[in-house]
This record gives C-alpha cells, structure tokens and sequence, in this order.
C-alpha cells in the first residue's frame, strides 16, 4: 500500500532582473532559469529593476516569492548599481522594521558580462545575500560572457542547459527550504 504525499506549499519564484539599461543577454538567462522552474511545477514571474522607483515595487514581490533569482549585468566585477540599491533599501527597512523580505529563503544568483574577468561579481553577491541577508543560495552561481551568448544575445545550447539545470535545482532548493522551519529560521531573531 503506497501512501499519498500531501501536495507542498505552491512554490513560486521571481527574477529580478536589475539593469539600468535594457540587458538582453541577462533577460535571456533569467528566462531559461525560470523556464528550469517552471519545468518542475514552480510559478514564476519577471520584475525589472532599472531605476529607485522600481526598488520598492522589487521589494514587494519578495514579500509573497519562495525564491529569487538575482540577475545582474556586471559592471567592474559589480551588480549594477540596481541591484546595491535594493539591497541598501531592505536593510534599512528591515532595520526599521524587524522585517526582512529574504531571509530564510532561497536565492540563485546569474550574472552576466562582456569577459570571464567579472565571474567574481557573483560570488561576492552570493557571499552578501547569504552572510547578510540570510538567504539560501544555491551554489554554484551563474556568470555568463560573450562566449556564451549569439550574436542576436539568444544563450548557446550549453548556457540554455546550464540556466535551465540551474532553474530546477532552484526549485528543489526553495522546496526544501519551505518545507523546513529551521531553515527559514535561521537568522531570525
């Protein structure tokens, strides 16, 4: 006799995509990752991130997500300036509130840039929202370069794999994560 698993809680996922200017190599990434998703059964949605006035909005749809992808053009091994103004505006509206949109969930972080020279960009991200934020996040990240793009910014065959395997892993991560109170205590005071 076989025992029927109760349905989990609806996992839904959003991208953020953070870019002052529209980035179409990062938006085909992001894409292929929640395609990765939503291949497992997660929602997802797409919110950009391009000036101060979207920060709050990108603040907003964290609230009610069970995960989130970062993506971020890099820039000199950096997240756009987006991207650190977001993270500036929830610590000071979790200093101001005990509340903080991310922690106890899960992230995956997917960069992108014009040379392999930038990769770091992502780990340091990934080490912020983990350390600071207390988010999950799914390792290893993602940076992808020219070398991984067309000429028409659509991701070659083996980037499309590596953001679609990234996008079901982050499902199983966000899974595990909804599933576990300890784990989305932690770094809850």
């Amino acid at each position: 006799m076989t025992t029927a698993v109760p349905p989990g809680p609806s996992l839904t996922v959003v991208a953020l995509i953070f870019s002052p200017l529209p980035s179409l190599r990062t938006a085909a990434a992001a894409s292929a990752v929640l395609h990765g998703v939503e291949s497992k059964g997660g929602a997802t949605s797409v919110q950009l991130v391009r000036d101060f006035g979207d920060v709050k909005a990108a603040i907003q749809v964290c609230q009610t997500a069970s995960a989130t992808v970062f993506a971020s053009p890099t820039y000199n091994a950096e997240p756009t300036w987006p991207l650190k103004a977001f993270l500036d505006e929830i610590a000071s509206q979790s200093f101001a509130s005990k509340r903080n949109p991310l922690t106890g969930k899960a992230c995956a972080t997917l960069m992108t840039g014009a040379s392999e020279r930038h990769y770091r960009g992502g780990e340091n991200l990934r080490s912020v929202l983990s350390s600071v934020y207390n988010m999950q996040t799914l390792s290893p990240h993602v940076f992808l370069w020219k070398k991984h793009f067309t000429e028409d910014h659509a991701l070659t065959a083996s980037a499309d794999d590596l953001c679609t395997r990234q996008g079901e892993a982050l499902h199983d991560l966000a899974s595990a994560v909804l599933a576990s109170k300890a784990i989305q205590g932690l770094g809850s005071s």
